[in-house]
Order: C-alpha cells, then sequence, then structure tokens
C-alpha cells in the first residue's frame, strides 16, 4: 500500500499537480472509514441493548450498514473525474 501512495504522488508531481491534495484526500477519507467502523459498532451494540434479536442479525445489519455507509463516503470523498473526450 505504501509503495501505491508513493507511486500516485510521483505521477501526480510528474504531472504537474498537486499532489499534497491527493495526500489530503486520502486522510479525509481514512479518517471518514474510521467514523463510519465506530458508528456501526455503536449500532451493533444498540441493536443488542434495544431489541432481542441474535447475533447474527445483529451482525448483518451492522455490517450492511458499514458497507453501505463506506461506499457513499468513498463516492463524496473520492468522485471521479470527468472523462475528457
Amino acid at each position: 500500500m505504501l509503495d501505491e501512495s508513493r507511486e500516485r504522488f510521483r505521477k501526480s508531481y510528474a504531472a504537474g499537480g498537486d499532489a499534497y491534495q491527493r495526500v489530503r484526500d486520502d486522510r479525509r477519507t481514512y479518517i471518514a472509514m474510521v467514523v463510519v467502523i465506530l458508528l456501526g459498532s455503536l449500532l451493533f451494540e444498540s441493536l443488542g441493548h434495544y431489541t432481542t434479536w441474535s447475533l447474527v442479525p445483529r451482525i448483518v445489519v451492522s455490517a450492511a450498514a458499514i458497507v453501505f455507509a463506506q461506499y457513499h463516503a468513498n463516492r463524496v470523498f473520492n468522485p471521479k473525474p470527468p472523462n475528457a473526450g
């Protein structure tokens, strides 16, 4: 993973882009992912406390919520650039 980020930094620098902007964007994405996981674990514990569900449905609902939130956080913080042609 470190080699991959180094390679992205090198390519961005060679293309004249702001390489530090990409590093800042990556940091925001990772922070968002950590927050999503923490909220997912809070959801898991809340489901266990406030419902009579067994372990498997709580895991499934929490995991689905985490995946859904991470997908949308990734789309918000890493938008695809428009095609140039």
